[in-house]
């Protein structure tokens, strides 16, 4: 009896695990891949890298760039060779500078097409790049030359343009200066506070202000006198911008023989056989004469119209066309 009671617990127990894997089995079971959520790190200080950044682009290749730079006065030393290379739409530029010799070499760049100047600030440049094609592998030489851009540059221009004969005309000049910048190029700056005289009135004249001269001085001014006026003179100072402005008319047609005379400082050049700490030469002043390139100056009764194209009748209708 005692064993028919083990074996009716053991059935028992037996069946309540089997009804415990069945549940189980049912219940929902997790998914394979976990569920995560973005974490923002905009807060977070990231630490400084040691070392430095740099575009740099080196380039290596088997070619030789060399040459010299001559100037008016001989070979420069101390100039920038600037040698851009086009790669790609755009520019790799290494500068060079030439030696107490006035030569240059740059060597270890690759082959391609190469734009090579000379410059060496504020007077000298090339204006025109020497551009070629290079091999790579070989050995290619530029003989550079400079130019001097220092120089005074004055421009003039009239209105009405052409003059008419007594007619008033008015001449604006500009006074401007060039030089060149650090990278080569040559540009103008006016020159303020010149002064400069019109010289060589003749077929043109000083227009004075119309009405009463006024006085130079005010009324009542210790200065004042009654025969010191104001009138027009043929010498003025350019203003800020480098222009200067003079009324005129014009008095004989054609050109007017018109010329500006302009003060400048000129700066000898040092001489290469002077004795080692000699001075170097003092600035010397000295007056340029400037012509004043301007239409001549034209007469309207004298222009003579041309004749009207003679106007060939039609010719009749031959008799008995109709019929």
């Amino acid at each position: 009896m005692r064993w028919r009671l083990l074996l009716l617990a053991a059935a028992l127990a037996a069946g309540a695990c089997s009804g415990d894997d069945d549940d189980a089995d049912s219940s929902p079971r997790p998914t394979d891949s976990p569920v995560t959520s973005a974490v923002d790190y905009s807060g977070v200080a990231l630490g400084r890298v040691p070392g430095n950044t740099t575009t740099t682009i080196v380039e290596q290749g088997s070619a030789s760039i060399l040459g010299s730079v001559s100037g008016p006065r001989g070979l420069v030393p101390g100039a920038t060779v600037r040698v851009e290379r086009f790669v790609a739409g755009r520019e790799v530029v290494t500068d060079v500078v030439s030696g107490p010799d006035g030569r240059f070499e740059l060597r270890g760049v690759p082959g391609g097409r190469y734009r090579v100047r000379a410059f060496l600030a504020p007077s000298l440049a090339m204006v025109t790049p020497d551009v070629r094609f290079l091999r790579d592998g070989e050995e290619h030489t530029f003989d550079l030359t400079v130019t001097d851009h220092r120089e005074l540059v004055v421009r003039a221009d009239t209105a009405p343009e052409p003059a008419v004969l007594d007619g008033p005309v008015n001449l604006v000049a500009a006074v401007v200066s060039r030089t060149v910048d650090a990278d080569g190029i040559v540009g103008s700056q006016p020159v303020p506070g010149v002064r400069v005289q019109l010289d060589g009135l003749g077929r043109w004249t000083l227009r004075q202000p119309e009405g009463p001269p006024r006085p130079l001085f005010p009324r009542g001014s210790a200065t004042t006198t009654s025969t010191t006026f104001l009138v027009q003179s043929s010498a003025a100072f350019t203003d800020s911008d480098g222009r200067v402005r003079f009324e005129l008319r014009c008095d004989v047609p054609g050109p007017p023989g018109l010329v500006l005379l302009v003060p400048i400082i000129v700066t000898p050049e040092p001489d290469p056989n002077a004795a080692p700490g000699t001075p170097p030469p003092l600035p010397v002043p000295r007056v340029e004469s400037i012509p004043v390139d301007v239409a001549d100056c034209v007469d309207p009764s004298a222009v003579v119209e041309p004749p009207p194209e003679d106007v060939v009748p039609d010719e009749p209708a031959a008799e008995g066309a109709d019929g």
